[in-house]
């Protein structure tokens, strides 16, 4: 009985705080303050060992994913573009907490999949972001960079969530770059761009297939040291 009343008044402060936000905020900086409401209670979820905080704090940023797909990537208004990539890298931040060990054994796996999720979303939502704010001549350029650095990222904390992500939106940017930024350009100089093209990706699966043998060898040298 005095768990459930103790989880009731936590879900009742965080929606009062989020129709608070609603009320008093402006409406460009609505989202971002749900995120900040939703990192806060993680953080207190997280300090106090309690699930409930973590459910709410979960809730809250999921409301503002919604709420940046659907309100604040449709409009433009002066610092959006700003609002909107610092939301998406505080959700790749987030998306990055399952792989901390002391949280790893904290959440459960529907909060670790939450976590998860959001490096999709956020991936996404970058991909969107530069689409709206990138010149044209330079969007497959732009999300080449992202793809590289979502996967460096991925490589660097050995989440294959990352790495997928990263290798999705690579490919994206080189189907843009094929059907779209090479459709009004010579033939002669198309065969050479689509030459010099899978020469870079087959440079890249080399680089991908040799980090991965590295990294699972590692592990199983980490293994096998456990065993021990």
């Amino acid at each position: 009985g005095e768990v459930s009343a103790y989880s009731s008044f936590v879900v009742f402060g965080t929606g009062l705080l989020v129709m608070i936000l609603v009320k008093e905020a402006v409406a460009k900086w609505l989202s971002p303050w749900w995120v900040i409401e939703g990192v806060g209670l993680l953080g207190a979820g997280f300090l106090l060992r309690d699930r409930a905080y973590r459910i709410c704090a979960l809730s809250v940023l999921l409301l503002s994913c919604v709420r940046l797909l659907i309100f604040d990537l449709s409009l433009r208004y002066s610092n959006n573009g700003n609002i909107l990539i610092s939301s998406a890298l505080c959700f790749f931040v987030l998306g990055a907490l399952a792989k901390v060990r002391v949280i790893r054994t904290l959440i459960g796996e529907g909060e670790a999949s939450v976590c998860r999720g959001f490096i999709v979303f956020a991936t996404g939502l970058l991909v969107l972001i530069l689409q709206r704010e990138v010149a044209a001549k330079w969007l497959s350029l732009w999300w080449a960079v992202e793809g590289v650095g979502v996967l460096g990222v991925g490589f660097l904390l050995r989440d294959r969530v990352y790495r997928i992500c990263g290798l999705g939106v690579l490919s994206l940017s080189c189907l843009r770059l094929v059907f779209v930024d090479m459709a009004g350009v010579d033939t002669i100089y198309r065969i050479i761009a689509f030459i010099v093209l899978g020469a870079v990706l087959l440079g890249a699966s080399f680089v991908y297939s040799k980090v991965m043998t590295k990294t699972r060898n590692k592990d199983e040298q980490v293994a096998t040291a456990i065993t021990k």
